[in-house]
């Protein structure tokens, strides 16, 4: 089955199997947190709850990011100051976030 995606992809029937990176390399799973999942099997019934997320270039000197997945994408939010009343407020960002890891 031919699937095209901005990421490379290990396609067995229906079913995604891994990134080709994170086959590729067995030890790409250690630099997140232990009890982090894979973003593709965060399942769909799940939508609306917020994850700390992982991209792919995240490092444990970083503090996580937060985000959710809906209709099969990940949204990345973030705290923004209110200009008018000056309050702190959870805002989604604009566009998908390529998300590797997830975890609660």
């Amino acid at each position: 089955m031919v699937k095209y995606s901005r990421t490379p992809q290990i396609v067995y029937s229906d079913t995604v199997v891994g990134r080709t990176a994170e086959r590729s390399n067995p030890g790409w799973q250690q630099r997140f947190p232990a009890h982090a999942r894979p973003a593709h099997q965060a399942s769909a019934q799940g939508e609306g709850v917020v994850w700390k997320i992982y991209s792919a270039n995240w490092n444990p000197s970083q503090g996580p990011q937060f985000g959710f997945k809906h209709r099969n994408q990940w949204f990345q939010r973030v705290q923004e100051r209110d200009p008018r009343t000056q309050e702190m407020k959870w805002v989604t960002k604009n566009g998908s976030v390529d998300v590797v890891m997830y975890s609660s």
